[in-house]
């Protein structure tokens, strides 16, 4: 509540009252995270997702190629028959533009994450027959969109999953994790504190 403090024994009488494990938020983060759930809930296809389906199932499967063991956990799978699913994974955004949320996949790997799950979920017997990500602005005026990846996208996450895979059972087998190598690397001063090599002239 607004204006409880811990330290005083009001706060400290209300506090032990929590049930373990509850995790606290103030009420401004309570604010934003209702006001994102509505901004989710105004966007028909994320709403209908939404409307049934199964929380953050935690999967496990083997790797096919690598032999390594595998999890993930999905936001949400909306089931759309025995054995087929739509993933829904949720993600929060300052800009909402084509421009930056291609900006934001590419940065945090998003792409990978969505090949890595679906991956795992057929792994599991499942047909997966999209994998949506539903971008949300963390500030007012909350907004929110459903992204899927293009062709192009999908098979770069994939292939650069199994990469990854394959580097880190290499490690894994050899005991050998690099990092930036083990001997010198030639360095320079960035670009913008680098003296440029023309000649300037000035005039009084």
């Amino acid at each position: 509540p607004d204006g409880l403090n811990f330290a005083t024994k009001e706060g400290k009488a209300w506090r032990e009252e929590i049930p373990q494990g509850r995790e606290l938020v103030t009420r401004d983060e309570m604010e934003t995270a209702e006001a994102q759930r509505d901004a989710i809930m105004r966007v028909p296809v994320l709403a209908n997702l939404l409307e049934t389906g199964k929380p953050e199932l935690s999967v496990f499967w083997q790797d096919a190629t690598s032999g390594l063991e595998c999890r993930s956990r999905p936001d949400w799978l909306h089931i759309t028959g025995p054995t087929r699913v739509i993933a829904l994974d949720i993600k929060t955004i300052a800009d909402l533009s084509p421009e930056a949320v291609s900006k934001s996949i590419a940065n945090y790997g998003y792409h990978r994450q969505a090949a890595h799950y679906t991956n795992g979920l057929i792994a599991c017997g499942l047909v997966v027959e999209a994998f949506v990500f539903g971008f949300v602005s963390g500030s007012y005026p909350y907004l929110a969109a459903a992204f899927i990846l293009d062709d192009e996208a999908l098979q770069q996450g994939q292939d650069e999953v199994a990469e990854l895979l394959d580097l880190y059972a290499q490690c894994k087998r050899h005991n050998f994790w690099p990092a930036f190598g083990d001997t010198y690397q030639l360095i320079g001063l960035p670009t913008w504190a680098r003296r440029s090599a023309e000649v300037e002239v000035s005039y009084v």
